[in-house]
């Protein structure tokens, strides 16, 4: 099994007035600035460019618009110049730069994300091709607070004491999440686990009620994570895991069965999303574990060949990983077994991929993790 640590980052890493205690409150926040959007499908050459007051803006044929900081780096990108070179440069001759970017390229359209600011005033949050299949952040979140109101929660994470908007868990709030979360009653804790920008959004979201048999002391329990960008910062992910506890720095520990559906914003990706993945993500909340006990017992029957050699090749010639990581994977599998049992062996998905896992830990970059800990999803695809 893997740890895994993305929404360790998270926690790490985002400011104060981006992160919600619970998902209906995120949702609500995603309500108002999807309110106050507008989208816009423009021709350049009805632009004009040009700086006021120290900052670049744009006229349209009816109202002149500012940019916010990433909106202002996609147009730069559409123009076919440097943003960060850009923003080093007096706004006027910066603005003279876009207008010659836009004459020289062959793109004459743009889709603008138009939002509405105090005073009338217009900001540009993104500025993408007409391609371009946006997925708005409230879409997302709405699905995740319905599981929410179903039993589902964010998991507590740790703050420093005396911290602005920090609480102190108590013996209540704990006994909810069953021990499946480290933190324990007294310790004070912060809004984590589920974070809004004017940019992306992110849930963490946790199923401590349902206990999974995997054959192990306790079980396993469910958690997914969603997030998404609606202006084009990241793709749709939303990654489903079976985990043994959460830390109160929201690393994952002992993840197994990791499993990400992804949708790029392109074509027909809110349709995609609509239909497929909403569906996907509304059976994975309503479902009690029951299935994830049947894939385990599946994959734990299922073998890719009787000895090292014959597993190795078989996931060699699926393209799984490189042979000399398979051996080492392998390897890495029967120490699982000997160690914990109950795997169904090196030779079976469930036990091949616990070996995988194992070794995504020995690994110092978190992309080479990552790379390893989905390969050991397509194992277990492999057992259907």
């Amino acid at each position: 099994m893997s740890n895994l640590y993305e929404a360790s980052q998270q926690w790490a890493t985002r400011p104060a007035d981006e992160r919600y205690w619970t998902v209906a409150d995120a949702y609500k926040a995603a309500l108002d600035y999807r309110a106050a959007a507008a989208e816009s499908n423009v021709d350049t050459q009805d632009l004009r460019i040009y700086a006021e007051n120290g900052e670049i803006r744009v006229n349209g044929k009816a109202k002149s618009a500012r940019f916010s900081h990433y909106g202002f780096g996609q147009f730069a990108r559409l123009a076919g110049a440097p943003a960060s070179y850009l923003r080093t440069l007096p706004s006027t001759l910066a603005a003279d730069c876009l207008v010659a970017g836009l004459a020289n390229t062959e793109r004459s359209s743009v889709r603008l994300l138009l939002h509405k600011q105090p005073g009338d005033d217009l900001l540009i949050r993104a500025a993408t091709s007409e391609g371009y299949s946006r997925i708005w952040n409230s879409e997302v979140l709405e699905h995740c607070a319905r599981a929410e109101q179903a039993g589902w929660r964010v998991p507590p994470a740790w703050g420093q004491a005396g911290e602005e908007g920090s609480r102190i868990a108590t013996a209540e709030f704990i006994a909810g999440y069953q021990g499946r979360t480290l933190v324990k009653a007294g310790d004070s804790i912060v809004a984590s686990g589920v974070y809004l920008s004017d940019a992306d959004c992110f849930a963490l979201l946790i199923d401590p009620s349902h206990r999974v048999d995997d054959g192990s002391e306790g079980g396993l329990s469910r958690g997914f994570i969603a997030s998404n960008s609606e202006v084009g910062a990241a793709k749709f992910r939303l990654t489903t895991f079976l985990y043994r506890h959460v830390c109160g720095n929201h690393i994952i520990w002992n993840a197994s069965d990791v499993t990400e559906l992804a949708i790029i914003h392109k074509g027909s990706a809110n349709k995609r999303f609509g239909s497929e993945l909403r569906a996907s993500l509304t059976r994975y909340a309503n479902s009690a574990g029951s299935q994830d006990e049947a894939k385990i017992l599946t994959c734990k029957k299922f073998t890719f060949g009787a000895t090292r050699e014959s597993v190795v090749k078989t996931l060699f010639d699926r393209g799984i990983l490189p042979r000399q990581t398979l051996a080492l994977a392998y390897d890495a599998a029967v120490v699982q077994h000997e160690t914990t049992g109950g795997t169904g062996g090196p030779n079976s998905a469930w036990g091949y991929a616990q070996g995988i896992t194992s070794l995504s830990q020995s690994q110092r970059h978190f992309d080479d993790r990552v790379v390893l800990d989905r390969a050991a999803g397509k194992v277990l695809d492999l057992a259907f």
